[in-house]
């Protein structure tokens, strides 16, 4: 992508899914996409505006081998900035206006581009109204598409949106539920064998209580998560018996 967006995409869509879809996520380089061959569900492509011929033609073996690729934006160039089209050939690149609409299941959001990304992000254009597109190749890969650059925007809520409607379609479900949820603690679940440890990481100012459904277990346990500090959880996968913690239910 250019200048310094891609670090700003990448940064946006793991926050996105760690801290709003409760999901976690291994992020992986395009150079080493064979290492985590035939290991993901959904595989999200956050906003590329080139990609190498090699990592898509990665991208098509793992979605013809049931991985759903989410992707953003335009995505019609190679890595030496030529014609490369790939999911729709009649797409047309132009500048993002400073203001988008993108519909997302029965919701309109809008998002904002702001200062040089006015010049310097393109969407793609279809013929089709901006909402996310699915496609399925021949072989039964499976794409969701934003024609809009979604991690460079401005609306947390839309791109959000984006990436639960993906994991819909790619059947990938969280492994927990929080009420009430804030985007201002950080809830990493680390999954094992036997046992599943909580990790909860405050970015407030203030104690944060809120209780957490484990969903494999349906075991439900109050948390209080001290202002800007961590607490822990370690819950049995078989039981759901709450195991260890060092936070105050």
């Amino acid at each position: 992508a250019p200048r310094s967006f891609a670090h700003e995409a990448t940064r946006r869509c793991v926050r996105a899914m760690y801290y709003h879809c409760g999901m976690p996520m291994q992020a992986v380089s395009e150079y080493t996409m064979h290492e985590y061959a035939r290991q993901a569900k959904l595989i999200i492509v956050p906003s590329p505006r080139v990609l190498t011929d090699k990592c898509w033609a990665s991208l098509q073996d793992e979605s013809r081998h049931g991985a759903t690729i989410a992707i953003s934006g335009a995505i019609d160039l190679n890595d030496h900035w030529l014609p490369s089209p790939k999911l729709n050939p009649r797409a047309e690149s132009r500048p993002v206006a400073e203001t988008e609409l993108i519909t997302i299941g029965a919701r309109e959001y809008l998002v904002r581009y702001e200062g040089e990304k006015m010049q310097r992000i393109e969407k793609a254009v279809v013929e089709k109204p901006v909402a996310p597109l699915v496609y399925e190749d021949e072989n039964g890969g499976k794409y969701v598409w934003s024609t809009l650059p979604l991690e460079l925007g401005d609306s947390m809520p839309a791109l959000v949106a984006f990436y639960r409607y993906a994991m819909a379609k790619a059947r990938v479900v969280p492994i927990f539920s929080a009420s009430p949820r804030t985007p201002g603690v950080l809830i990493l679940p680390s999954v094992f064998r036997d046992v599943v440890l909580y990790t909860f990481v405050s970015e407030i100012d203030r104690e944060t209580r809120m209780t957490v459904t484990h969903l494999e277990s349906r075991t439900r346990f109050p948390i209080s998560v001290p202002a800007q500090r961590t607490a822990m959880v370690l819950v049995s996968r078989r039981t759901g018996k709450i195991l260890a913690t060092d936070g105050r239910g």
